[in-house]
């Protein structure tokens, strides 16, 4: 509670009046302050709601003097104010033989030019029609009249189709009036699934009173399912893609993009996408604890991760939401956690509606000192699926390992779980290899990674290898939940040339 010093204007015939005859007596009446005006001497300040305490010699009596008193003048009354303290005033009455004192007992100092605010709204669109985001303004005190504008703004969501654009508009406040009005602004429903957006309604302008916030954030909330269940099809890619023959690096979009077409034509009823490799190992298999962020070092400490001069993931990005595409941003961590990697990568990217999720290759998961990486926790997968929601409700996590016990036993509805296997010998034994994937995690959603030169041998001679690897499992297993087909960057040249 803020205190501080003030001085007593036009009370010396009150104090005569009222006060003096009963402390001739040694007795307090109840004393009627209500109309007496009480001035702070430090700027343009105002006393709120103050309790006096008066005492003499033999007696002590409370004074609550209402609840709001106003003064626009600072008159020091030196005939009766014989010393001032920051709580206390000590005073005596001329012709009086009792002293008194008045003791501050409760005050509050607020600025009696008003100050202004506007809350933040975070709603949900809806599918049709429109939703009313409803933002309230605040003033601190309704002395006086005041006026404020408003006008929305664009940020990510656009008036365009989002929301209706409200132009420069003034609200009146009256002098002891409500402190509080309110802006509603309309947003536009659809079934877009989208990444959440916003939009701001800023106050300026203000006559009679300050703004302190100047700024309504409303976040639309995305609120559309997306398609979980129908399956992604498209390419794994890398920065390392091409360390062999038929190999391809990730830094070509348009030919990613044709890739995933091609993918995606191949299965219908099927979306385009990919797997967008985006941290890697910083040095050799077994022997590094760090990961490399190919984009700039953010403000902060970040232990175990690396990070390059320029932005190497954004221009794909880019690319692939003009194109449609859906694609998870996958990991290879070493020994940098998860929970930060996730909020290095996905607050960087999540406005991107090509992203659909964060990845976690396990194989790399602490893989200095686990050579095929550290086996996840049922409690690592719950609550990274948990986390990787709150950047976009519909954000999925996967994992990825070709041992089904490297990926816990948790079964979050939003975790694709993803095999890489490889050697496997012929079609049938990958057949039987992907069937046996789908059976271990029953109705969860489930994916392959596919085409890795070790198996080029028997896939090399099939006419149209994805659909002849990945057909047959369909066919064996008609309602199982499978989410992608990825084929890999280190022959992608093989099957898909670069024309």
């Amino acid at each position: 509670m803020a205190r501080n010093s003030f001085v007593i204007f036009g009370i010396s015939l009150l104090f005569f009046s009222l006060i003096a005859p009963s402390l001739l007596s040694t007795s307090f009446a109840e004393v009627g302050l209500y109309n007496t005006v009480f001035e702070v001497c430090t700027g343009n300040k105002q006393v709120q709601s103050p309790v006096l305490q008066i005492s003499s010699d033999s007696e002590i009596k409370k004074v609550d003097l209402g609840k709001k008193l106003n003064s626009q003048t600072c008159v020091n009354t030196t005939n009766l104010i014989h010393a001032i303290e920051p709580n206390t005033i000590t005073a005596k009455l001329t012709n009086s033989k009792v002293n008194v004192t008045i003791t501050l007992l409760e005050i509050d100092l607020v600025n009696a030019t008003p100050s202004i605010t506007i809350d933040n709204v975070t709603s949900t669109e809806g599918n049709s029609g429109t939703s009313d985001f409803v933002f309230t303004v605040t003033r601190s005190n309704n002395i006086n009249d005041i006026s404020v504008n408003y006008a929305t703004a664009d940020n990510t969501a656009s008036a365009a189709s989002d929301y209706v654009a409200k132009p420069i508009t003034t609200l009146n406040f009256a002098a002891g009036g409500p402190l509080t009005q309110t802006v509603t602004v309309s947003v536009n429903g659809d079934t877009t699934v989208e990444p959440n957006e916003t939009f701001f309604v800023n106050l300026s302008s203000c006559v009679g009173c300050a703004i302190a916030d100047s700024q309504g954030i409303g976040t639309i909330t995305n609120d559309d399912s997306s398609t979980t269940n129908a399956m992604i099809a498209g390419f794994r890619s890398s920065e390392y893609g091409n360390d062999n023959q038929w190999g391809h690096d990730q830094s070509n979009p348009s030919y990613w993009i044709n890739v995933a077409q091609q993918m995606s034509s191949k299965f219908p009823g099927s979306a385009p996408g990919g797997v967008l490799v985006v941290g890697e190992l910083d040095g050799a298999p077994g022997t590094t604890t760090s990961t490399f962020m190919p984009f700039p070092k953010p403000f902060g400490t970040y232990p175990n991760v690396t990070f390059g001069t320029t932005d190497a993931i954004e221009p794909l990005l880019t690319a692939y939401d003009n194109a449609g595409l859906k694609v998870y941003l996958q990991v290879e961590s070493a020994d940098a956690d998860i929970p930060m990697l996730m909020d290095l990568i996905m607050n960087r990217y999540k406005l991107h509606p090509s992203v659909m999720g964060f990845g976690v290759d396990v194989e790399w998961y602490h893989q200095k000192q686990y050579p095929d990486g550290r086996p996840l926790t049922d409690s690592e997968v719950n609550s990274w699926a948990t986390k990787v929601t709150t950047y976009n409700p519909n954000y999925s996590l996967m994992v990825k390992h070709w041992d089904w016990d490297y990926l816990s036993n948790a079964r979050p509805s939003n975790v694709l779980f993803l095999t890489d296997s490889e050697q496997l010998g012929s079609l049938s034994n990958a057949t039987s290899e992907y069937i046996a994937w789908i059976d271990h995690f029953g109705s969860a959603q489930v994916g392959f990674q596919i085409g890795y030169p070790s198996d080029m041998s028997w896939w090399g001679n099939l006419s149209d290898p994805a659909s002849s690897i990945i057909n047959p499992v369909i066919a064996a297993r008609p309602n199982a939940n499978i989410g992608a087909v990825y084929w890999v960057d280190f022959s992608v040249l093989k099957v898909f040339p670069d024309n």
